[in-house]
């Protein structure tokens, strides 16, 4: 499988059916250490791929900047995109074919944890939560040390 780039389009243009997004990222590093291709604003950007110890990572994001997206190949097809690639700000990292083809895209990415603030709030600290859970009425039901000893 070739991914080529055209910078005068800004297209990262596949040819073929299925790609990952950090396919397409190595692919671009390759280009861009090629010849004068550094002389372009970058296509993309990637957060993440950290390790978490124990062979564990935090799953790469790829983001397409300066106006630059995926075109699929030339063809009627199925294109499936596996990881994370999105387009920085927003919008549809894919763009049509130059001819008129049909081209369904399907993004499959991995399942993670993440976190959503809404309107800048934060969810409680450790303490609140400490507060809450001793402050419930249960706590009076619980076996303390004395209550143990006193039951021998």
């Amino acid at each position: 499988m070739a991914i080529t780039f055209d910078p005068t389009a800004k297209r990262i243009i596949l040819d073929s059916t299925s790609v990952t997004a950090s396919q397409i990222w190595i692919a671009w590093i390759d280009w861009v250490a090629t010849g004068d291709n550094s002389k372009y604003l970058p296509a993309m950007m990637q957060v993440g791929g950290d390790s978490l110890g124990s062979g564990l990572f935090i799953p790469p994001y790829i983001f397409l900047l300066n106006g630059w997206r995926v075109r699929p190949m030339e063809a009627d097809h199925d294109l499936t995109i596996t990881g994370n690639l999105f387009v920085d700000g927003g919008g549809t990292p894919v763009v049509r074919t130059l001819g008129q083809y049909q081209v369904n895209v399907s993004y499959t990415v991995p399942v993670q944890a993440q976190g959503i603030s809404i309107s800048g709030s934060s969810g409680p600290t450790s303490t609140e939560i400490a507060n809450e859970v001793w402050s419930h009425s249960f706590t009076n039901k619980l076996l303390t040390v004395a209550k143990f000893l006193g039951l021998k």
